[in-house]
């Protein structure tokens, strides 16, 4: 219909090998903080949004990821 859709952006992490590895997150071009949405290494799920923050990380940021673990990043303004 030629409406605008506007949406989240986010960074999906994936370590599918079975040694723990350092990711660093892009910087400053792309999003200022990262809010965590899902940690399968920790059981991690954010809120519901407007119920309580979630856990925020700043871009360029070392970020360890676990062994065979995904993690869902959103991008915040």
């Amino acid at each position: 219909r030629g409406e605008r859709l506007v949406d989240d952006s986010y960074l999906v992490l994936l370590n599918g090998g079975h040694q723990n590895t350092r990711f660093r997150l892009p910087d400053e071009k792309w999003a200022q903080t990262y809010e965590l949405v899902v940690d399968t290494a920790i059981g991690y799920t954010a809120p519901a949004p407007g119920l309580l923050e979630g856990v925020l990380l700043n871009a360029g940021d070392d970020f360890d990821l676990e062994a065979r673990s995904l993690v869902v990043l959103r991008k915040t303004e």
